[in-house]
């Protein structure tokens, strides 16, 4: 877990929304390429290295 306060359990008590969905093949050229934070892959395990692995998405990101 990381630093004190920045945990699930701290999401929840202070309620707010957390969600993970798996984006749809078609979905996932437009996500990596929208300028949303992104984890990129270090190749130490069997996926390429700099491979986009997670996007974070939110209507606060998108400026909406």
């Amino acid at each position: 877990m990381g630093p004190p306060g920045r945990g699930p359990r701290d999401l929840a008590r202070h309620r707010l929304p957390l969600a993970v969905r798996t984006a749809t093949p078609a979905d996932w050229p437009a996500l990596t390429a929208a300028g949303l934070p992104t984890v990129r892959d270090a190749g130490f395990t069997e996926i390429a290295p700099g491979s986009s692995t997670v996007v974070a998405d939110h209507p606060a990101l998108r400026g909406r």
